[in-house]
Parts: structure tokens; C-alpha cells; sequence
């Protein structure tokens, strides 16, 4: 933020230990911790500003993926509890994809499987009932599923994101969620 920025090298007071985000030569963004002290002549106008400046980007990297990572495991342990409080596996499913939903903020979340005539079919869903918007590629037993993790546009324009469900190396079935469409100010 540039008014960030201004703000700490044209400040008429000291300014300690505070965070701003600036770029290094290449473009990437660098966070900085800085501390100054604006220098004043006889007549009490500004000359400069003295300070330090301690790089704390690493820093923020490391703890944005920690953040991101505890994100993960809370949501994890939130389906797990949500599994062991269920009995029949069709619950299970069911409440696996509306606590995934929650978690992710998605429109529409899905667990699909494969049934008994070896075609993918939708074994649970939560949200906003869009299972007509999934991609034709995870219900159609003839077209070929996209890469793990591919991020597709659904017929209405709204992002689908698939993920594996994997059992000993075997594609079980997929997660899928349906999130707002870009630039709809929502997000998974």
C-alpha cells in the first residue's frame, strides 16, 4: 500500500516496529519490519528519515503455509469427528460433503464413487443441489477424468475443483466442489 509506505519514511514522529509490504528489485513482494526516526534541522523542518529496515519475508511465507496448513488439519479432524458420529455409510457421505462445504466455503460439494455397474455416480452432496453442474467428465463412464486437482469451468461458469480419493494407490472416487464464479466476491 503506498500510503503505508509513505506514511512510515514521511512520518514527523517516530515510527516503531511496524510491517509493510514493499517489492525487491525483481518485483516480488517483500515484507519489511521498520523503525525510524524522521531528523529535523534548527528550524524544526524535516530533513530526512533515519532508520532500519529487517526483512521478515521468509518469515511471512512460513507462517502464511502454517496458517494454511492448520486449515487443513482443522477441516480434516472436522470430517473425521463428523464420520465417527455417523453409521450408515451413505451418512457418512452425506456429512463428509456438507462439512467440506462448510469448511470451504463452496457453492455445492459432492463425494462421487464408482456404483455397482462400474460407472462414477454421485454418492453424496451438499450445498446448493448443482449436480447437474458438475462436468460431464466425472459422471460419464466414457470420458476420461481430468489431471488431480484440475480446476474446470462447469457449464454456468462456476469453477470445479476434483480431487482423488485414493485407496492403495486406486482412484476410489472424487471430491468435487463447485465454488462462486469468478469475480461473483465469494470464495472457496
Amino acid at each position: 500500500d503506498p500510503t503505508e509506505e509513505a506514511c512510515v519514511f514521511d512520518s514527523a514522529v517516530p515510527v516503531d516496529d511496524q510491517e509493510i509490504w514493499l517489492r525487491y528489485a525483481d518485483g516480488e513482494p517483500a515484507c519489511m519490519r521498520v523503525s525510524a526516526t524522521p531528523a529535523f534541522n534548527e528550524h524544526g523542518a524535516r530533513l530526512a528519515t533515519r532508520g532500519v529496515c529487517r526483512d521478515i519475508t521468509e518469515a511471512k511465507v512460513r507462517d502464511a503455509a502454517l496458517a494454511r496448513a492448520r486449515e487443513r488439519e482443522a477441516l480434516i479432524r472436522a470430517v473425521v469427528d463428523t464420520v465417527r458420529r455417523s453409521i450408515a455409510p451413505t451418512e457418512v457421505f452425506g456429512r463428509a460433503a456438507e462439512q467440506i462445504a462448510e469448511a470451504t466455503g463452496a457453492d455445492y460439494a459432492a463425494i462421487v464413487r464408482r456404483d455397482g455397474r462400474e460407472r462414477w455416480s454421485i454418492a453424496a452432496e451438499a450445498g446448493n443441489g448443482a449436480s447437474t453442474l458438475l462436468c460431464d467428465a466425472f459422471l460419464d463412464p466414457a470420458a476420461e477424468a481430468p489431471e488431480p486437482g484440475a480446476v474446470l469451468v462447469g457449464p454456468d461458469k462456476r469453477e470445479q475443483l476434483m480431487a482423488p480419493c485414493r485407496y492403495r494407490d486406486e482412484t476410489m472416487g472424487w471430491l468435487c466442489l463447485v465454488r462462486p464464479a469468478a469475480g461473483a466476491g465469494a470464495s472457496a
